[in-house]
């Protein structure tokens, strides 16, 4: 499980993302998905495709950018766990960043994400969606393999011009560093 609070700025303090890696057992039903994505009181729950994850980086970039909109009252969703989606697949819509990062009906791969003001009930938020989950954790499903390379690709649509030109930059972190550019580009343009 990792750990992360979200950089603080002029509207946004002690906001925190828990999250984990979770290679499933068995894909889960649409009953299950639903109650285990109800909100914990304050802390928003969100399930992801892990294929549709490029770091950690990319996780907090997404909360810190739905917190702050919440903060300033900029947000397209009307709850957090779903803002949280459409930064995370730098998408305006949301149906279609479901599409692009939602778990689906097979996906064996998760990400268990939970996000809040109060670090305490975030972690025992992801605590206790980690305990509900049919399967065990995985931190490996954060990293980037060639398969999974070729997914966020298409998923963001990135050209290999576009990757060559932020490999001269950032290297080996050169497709996290564009979908982050994306993140940002959404951030202003929506």
């Amino acid at each position: 499980m990792k750990k992360a609070a979200v950089k603080k700025g002029e509207l946004v303090e002690d906001f925190h993302v828990a999250f984990s890696g979770v290679r499933l057992s068995k894909p889960l039903s649409r009953a299950e998905l639903e109650e285990l994505l109800s909100d914990k009181g304050e802390v928003a729950v969100q399930l992801v495709d892990a294929r549709a994850v490029a770091s950690q980086r990319h996780i907090v970039s997404a909360a810190e950018h739905a917190a702050h909109s919440f903060a300033r009252g900029e947000n397209i969703a009307a709850k957090l766990s779903l803002e949280f989606l459409l930064y995370l697949a730098a998408d305006r819509q949301l149906r279609s960043a479901i599409e692009k990062v939602g778990i689906k009906e097979e996906s064996l791969e998760v990400v268990a994400i939970t996000l809040g003001r109060k670090k305490g009930e975030v972690v025992e938020a992801l605590k206790e969606l980690l305990a509900k989950l049919p399967g065990e954790e995985n931190e490996n499903l954060l990293e980037i393999s060639e398969e999974k390379e070729k997914h966020l690709r298409k998923l963001f649509d990135i050209k290999e011009e576009e990757l060559e030109a932020a490999r001269k930059v950032h290297g080996e972190k050169a497709l996290e560093h564009t979908i982050l550019e994306r993140i940002a580009l959404f951030h202003i343009r929506k």
